[in-house]
């Protein structure tokens, strides 16, 4: 039962960071990149940083 929770509990995790990933923002000339990641399983992660408020974005693809 352990072992079915636990896997259960990674498996929502996943899930939702998964969502958390797919849900991009645009960027555009008033922003700038400033990291770019490429992870495992073939995740691409670009990070970029508005010129005017400093809010950061974020686009994740496959």
């Amino acid at each position: 039962m352990k072992t079915l929770t636990r896997f259960a509990l990674l498996l929502g995790l996943m899930t939702s960071v998964s969502a958390n990933l797919v849900l991009s923002a645009s960027a555009d000339s008033t922003a700038d990149l400033i990291l770019s990641l490429k992870c495992q399983g073939g995740y691409n992660i670009n990070i970029w940083r508005r010129y005017n408020s400093g809010e950061l974005l974020y686009r994740a693809w496959i």
